[in-house]
């Protein structure tokens, strides 16, 4: 898919909130990955440097509230780089993302540097240990006011086995921790310091799943429930029934998905939303419309697809198990009776590329090949729940480089306040818990730890 357009500023100018230093981090984790890995990181920065210059010269527009601050929109620099590698007037996005994004793949399948033979094989168990910090701002409540606080946690899942979860908070915040299958929770009076970090280290052997020679059929009650009209961000509207006909007519399932995959696939261009902006009607068709998503919309448009020629499926919430950018992630399960419950993901760079197709090698690679993840949520009967803690309307999320792992942060736009971050770090070779949270634990927090299994 080419796109010849350039892309238009957000419809709220707040969007143009984060820094020009975070922006120039952010845009180095995704074309300089590598060089980060290997500590250069001064290397990475010059890139990120030249990448926004490009975008700025180009027509990303940014709010200046003093002389010399800038503050950009992420999602519209992000938009700007990607037009100009798919008009081929700046290529160095595309030929920058594409490695990058080639070495955080490999890195999710080996714990060893990214090589290119580790697509070949299949990855076998491996132990992980992951710590997940979460820091809230709860300057919105009154000190004293009782709040409820929540972490996910990983679900009992074809993709892990063997889970212990260790939550861990200061004994100063007077936290009740509860644990469940899919989140930990928190209950406690809010302090003086309104912000509140509270972490648990998951202990876990991942393994890819793979079809289940056992697998029969659904229950009527399960195939109910994976083929509900709506849900979510699932909706089954005309357009899409008649889209899954076209597409698939009357295939069997396993050739009705992979025409689903292949359309996404090259009809599409994967990209950070802005949510706000999809509040006008269902999600579904604004990805029709706009030829976009991010993961999930497509998770949940690829879903509506299937559940519209009567295939259940469901989406997957949960985290990249990388060493160099464990990142957050969506992707869909498919029920295949005779198979169980299949992963298919559309998660796409190459399409960076102007010559982009489908039968490029690295078009399908979800669909036949699976790496280590960490699941958190699969709705409707699996998800972390909600807390005190709620999102705004309008919102920015920014991934960031943080020592031996990433921050996820999540900022409200209407006023700049953070809604929270959290901190992962991926740990597949050492039997000592990552240093940056258990140090500091240890000398502030209590442990309690409990198998959900």
């Amino acid at each position: 898919m080419s796109i010849s357009a350039p892309p238009r500023p957000a419809l709220d100018p707040r969007h143009r909130c984060i820094s020009e230093a975070d922006v120039i981090r952010r845009l180095a984790f995704s074309g300089w990955l590598e060089e980060i890995s290997d500590g250069r990181e001064i290397e990475a920065q010059e890139g990120g440097t030249r990448a926004l210059a490009a975008a700025v010269a180009a027509g990303a527009g940014y709010a200046e509230p003093s002389p010399g601050c800038r503050l950009f929109d992420y999602v519209e620099v992000q938009e700007v780089l990607d037009w100009l590698a798919h008009t081929g007037q700046n290529p160095l996005w595309g030929e920058r993302v594409i490695p990058a994004h080639e070495a955080f793949i490999a890195s999710t399948r080996s714990a060893d540097r990214p090589k290119s033979q580790v697509f070949a094989v299949e990855p076998p168990p491996t132990r992980f240990r992951v710590s997940f910090e979460r820091t809230f701002d709860l300057s919105r409540f009154s000190v004293g006011s009782l709040v409820r606080l929540r972490l996910p946690a990983p679900l009992r899942s074809a993709y892990h086995d063997e889970v212990t979860v260790t939550p861990m908070v200061s004994p100063a915040l007077r936290a009740q921790t509860h644990l469940s299958d899919g989140s930990v929770h928190f209950r406690l009076p809010v302090p003086s310091d309104p912000i509140v970090t509270a972490c648990a280290l998951f202990e876990f052997t991942g393994r890819p799943p793979r079809p289940r020679e056992d697998a029969g059929r659904l229950t009527d009650q399960e195939l109910a429930i994976y083929l509900r009209p709506s849900e979510g961000l699932i909706e089954l509207t005309p357009r899409v029934r008649d889209l899954a006909t076209h597409l698939a007519g009357q295939a069997e399932p396993p050739a009705a998905v992979a025409a689903f995959a292949a359309y996404m696939t090259n009809d599409f261009h994967p990209q950070w939303l802005r949510y706000d902006e999809l509040s006008g009607g269902p999600p579904c068709d604004w990805a029709l419309d706009n030829r976009r998503y991010d993961c999930r919309v497509g998770a949940a448009l690829l879903a509506a697809l299937c559940r519209a020629r009567d295939i259940p499926a469901r989406m997957v919430n949960g985290q990249f198990l990388s060493r160099l950018k464990p990142s957050n992630h969506s992707w869909v399960e498919v029920w295949i009776d005779g198979m169980g419950w299949l992963p298919i993901d559309i998660l796409n760079q190459y399409r960076h590329q102007p010559e982009w197709r489908i039968d490029h090698h690295w078009g399908d690679h979800f669909v036949r090949r699976w790496d280590y993840r960490l699941v958190f949520e699969r709705p409707p009967l699996a998800f972390t729940g909600r807390m005190s803690v709620a999102f705004p309307a309008a919102w920015q999320m920014m991934h960031l480089p943080t020592k031996g792992g990433m921050d996820i942060i999540f900022t409200n736009i209407g006023d700049g306040s953070l809604i929270y971050r959290d901190r992962i770090i991926v740990d597949w070779t050492t039997r000592r818990a990552p240093s940056s949270m258990l140090d500091e634990v240890d000398r502030r927090g209590k442990k309690n730890k409990r198998s959900p299994d």
